[in-house]
Order: C-alpha cells, then structure tokens, then sequence
C-alpha cells in the first residue's frame, strides 16, 4: 500500500518533460520563390495577425525555406543580415510603407550574420536566435523584419526562398533599393518562415494541488482495496 501512495505522490509531482514546439507560417503549400530576402531588398518586414498562433510563444529560432528550384539559382547575397522582432498593432490590413511606424515597443534584435562569399542553402536554413523572444497574441501581432546592409539586386542567381502569394492573415513590405526606393507592399503575401521554440502550456497545478490529487486517488485505491 506505501509503495502504491509513493508512486502515486511521485507521479503527481512530476511535471511532463518540456518538448520543442514549431509552427510554419504562413503554410508551405501552393507556395512560389521570391528573390528577397536572400538576393534582393535591403528591409523587408513581414507580418503576422495574431489569430494565425494557437497561444503565446517562445520563440527559439527561425527557419526559411528553399524548396521551389529557380532558374540559375545558386547562392545568398552577400551582405550582413540582421533579423528583428516586434509586436505590433498593425495587422496585415493595416502594415503600411513607414517601416519604423510599423514596429511595436518591443522591437529587437534577435539574430544576425554575415555572408561574405557566395553561400548557399537548399530546402532549409535556421537560424538561432541570440535570444529568445516571447509573442503573446493577445498583445498584438507579430512582425518579422530582416535588414541588410546592401544589396546587388541580383536578377538570377540568388536564393529564391518560399512565399505564400495567397496567405489571409500574413502582408510584407518590401524596400528593394533603401530609404524607402523601391518600396512595395503586398497583401495576402508572405516570407513563409519556421517557428521553433515553446508554446504557453495549459497552468501546472501548485505542488500543494498535486499533493491533494495524489492523496485523493491514494484514498480511492485504498477504500476499493479494503471491499475486495
């Protein structure tokens, strides 16, 4: 019986092993190439309504795709890539060309790198981010913004990486040239990108609740035992 109620006690008290969580949006199908960001553009920002996440989220890392071959395509720009993220209270309505007033009050940094050579990458590359960035979708919608510091406008060659053209929910900005040149908004449009990190669990019960739920079914086993 002391054995039973310990490892039910025990069982009660440990918590389930934490498990990576991913959500790719917007989804990978009927899904074409686009040069940016990895071959043109300088600042391009994409975002997402908060309807299109199931909970709050951590955010670990960022994955983007290159599964829809191109004519001549072969490398990444050159350049020095940053990526931020921000919440946001413009939708993929409302998202419009001022960039900086598209951000929220949490827009940070969160990754970057520099490609010096000609690199390349074929069906996906992730990138950690430096530090993990927590989206609740009950404050806002989510904005992913990538920056470079040039940009050759490659026509083909570069890395055409996956955008949905028909994504309710998710719209890009586009500054192709820099200081709002070339700049392009495009509705129902998006970058389609991995997220990796840790949805918000369901609440754990305090280690007193546990105890209880533990005693409980003690008690139960105990009662059905003492009738047989």
């Amino acid at each position: 019986m002391r054995r039973i109620a310990g490892c039910l006690i025990a069982f009660a008290l440990v918590a389930p092993p934490a498990r990576a969580d991913e959500i790719t949006l917007p989804p990978l199908e009927g899904n074409s190439g686009s040069c940016w960001p990895f071959g043109c553009g300088t600042r391009i920002q994409t975002v997402f309504d908060a309807a299109l996440f199931p909970s709050a989220m951590r955010i670990d890392a960022l994955t983007f795709f290159n599964t829809t071959e191109q004519i001549a395509e072969g490398f990444a720009e050159p350049a020095h890539y940053r990526f931020s993220l921000s919440t946001t209270a413009k939708t993929s309505a409302t998202i419009g060309g001022n960039l900086d007033a598209n951000l929220g009050a949490d827009a940070r940094q969160v990754a970057e790198f520099t490609i010096d050579g000609f690199d390349t990458f074929f069906t996906t590359k992730t990138v950690p981010l430096t530090s993990p960035f927590v989206f609740s979708p009950a404050t806002g919608n989510l904005i992913l913004e990538i920056s470079k510091n040039q940009t050759g406008n490659f026509g083909d060659g570069p890395i055409y990486a996956n955008v949905n053209t028909n994504a309710p929910g998710v719209s890009t900005v586009i500054d192709d040239l820099g200081g709002g040149t070339g700049l392009s908004i495009q509705r129902n449009v998006g970058l389609n990108v991995g997220f990796s990190g840790q949805f918000e669990a369901a609440a754990t019960p305090e280690p007193s609740s546990l105890l209880l739920i533990g005693s409980g079914l003690f008690v139960a086993i105990r009662r059905r035992l003492a009738k047989s």
